[in-house]
């Protein structure tokens, strides 16, 4: 499953201020001459060496944390993909006909509803109204299919649900 080019650029645009906003940082440091942490953060290891001189050390603890942030967009995207896998399963395309089941009876009290998920997988729930009772059926859908013959109004609420 390849990573849509708006999430790709999303995380690119993310990275690019992250560098920007250390880059004014270091500066901002490196002029003020302020007195660092003395810490274990990557950047305030880099801002000591700065401190100091020691624009090797400063180097390479740059190098450490775009790597740690490397790391972290990749985590990202890795749960971009799993949640994008998981969102195609949940019921996502709808269809519903009112409809009168009975001449004695108005006002649409029955209904077709269709309800199917990214892959055209789910099921079709009508209820009959009529003055003596009411009837519930669910009919199963796979890929956009039945195997029970439909009513003209559940084959709506399906054609509705599939987009047509």
């Amino acid at each position: 499953m390849s990573i849509p080019l708006p999430v790709i650029v999303a995380v690119a645009v993310a990275v690019a201020l992250a560098l920007a906003a250390l880059a004014v940082s270091l500066l901002a440091l490196r002029q003020a001459r302020a007195k660092p942490k003395v810490a274990g953060s990557p950047l305030e290891r880099m801002a000591s060496a700065l401190e100091i001189g020691d624009d090797e050390n400063a180097a390479q603890q740059l190098v450490e944390y775009l790597g740690a942030v490397h790391e972290r967009v990749e985590n990202i995207q890795t749960e971009v993909v799993g949640l994008r896998e998981r969102s195609r399963h949940p019921l996502q395309k709808l269809g519903m006909v009112r409809f009168d089941a009975a001449d004695d009876i108005s006002g649409g009290m029955s209904c077709a509803l269709a309800t199917l998920d990214a892959d055209d997988n789910g099921f079709v729930l009508t209820t009959l109204y009529t003055r003596e009772r009411c009837r519930v059926f669910v009919r199963k859908l796979t890929a956009g299919k039945t195997d029970h013959e439909l009513l003209n109004e559940e084959a709506q609420a399906l054609q509705e649900a599939l987009g047509g």
